[in-house]
């Protein structure tokens, strides 16, 4: 497993926070593992992990509206597979509005769209957020 050092340093507390802003606005990536990544969307709000399989990526997470885009682009200079499959940890718009943009990415590929694996409450939020 490959750690990321500027990640190791802000866990002891050895890096400042403007080094974290600074990478975070070109796409932060800690390695988790060979076939795993996780990309780092801001410090406060929440992070998108890519798992590479066989079939494509799954990915958990999807940012929110600010960062959406520029995370899938992150994620395409990893690995340009199809995604597949989406997992909400739950409902909250800034893991949840990045599908609109990968639901565009898929469309504009003519592939499938990715299937969602969710709470069923999370569905119920996202209608929420949409009234």
């Amino acid at each position: 497993m490959r750690h990321d050092p500027l990640f190791e340093r802000l866990w002891d507390g050895t890096a400042q926070m403007e080094e974290w802003t600074a990478a975070v606005s070109h796409g932060a990536i800690t390695h988790v593992a060979d076939n795993i990544i996780t990309v780092h969307t801001t410090y406060f709000c929440g992070s998108v992990t890519a798992i590479r399989t066989s079939e494509g990526l799954v990915l958990i997470d999807t940012a929110k509206p600010e960062t959406a885009k520029q995370t899938l682009d992150v994620i395409r200079s990893w690995d340009d597979s199809p995604i597949h499959t989406v997992i909400f940890t739950h409902g909250h718009i800034d893991h949840t509005s990045g599908i609109t943009v990968i639901d565009q990415e898929a469309d504009a590929r003519g592939l499938a769209r990715p299937r969602i694996v969710a709470h069923r409450n999370v569905k119920r939020r996202m209608e929420r957020y949409e009234a």
